[in-house]
């Protein structure tokens, strides 16, 4: 009787333990990937735009310290330092 009480409890719960976990179909995945893609896509753009900023600032900052003072040390430094981000090509 205590074989028969056992097997009883073990076929009971083994469908409680293995049951199947929710699946998802294939397209709320990919729709997720697409919404990651599309998320990094503009926070690049947001990024070459400031990158872009940035540039132009440090241009038109070398273009006024040539004017005031001439070439002197730092702007040569600059100027090296902006033809390297001009090579970049972001």
């Amino acid at each position: 009787m205590g074989l028969l009480a056992l097997l009883c409890t073990v076929f009971v719960s083994c469908p409680a333990v293995m049951a199947r976990e929710p699946q998802c179909s294939r397209f709320h995945y990919e729709e997720q990937l697409l919404e990651k893609v599309i998320r990094s896509e503009i926070r690049m753009e947001t990024l070459d735009t400031a990158m872009e900023k940035v540039r132009t600032d440090m241009e038109a900052e070398l273009i006024k310290l040539k004017g005031n003072k001439g070439i002197n040390i730092i702007s040569n430094h600059m100027y090296e330092f902006l033809s390297g981000l001009n090579s970049v090509n972001l």
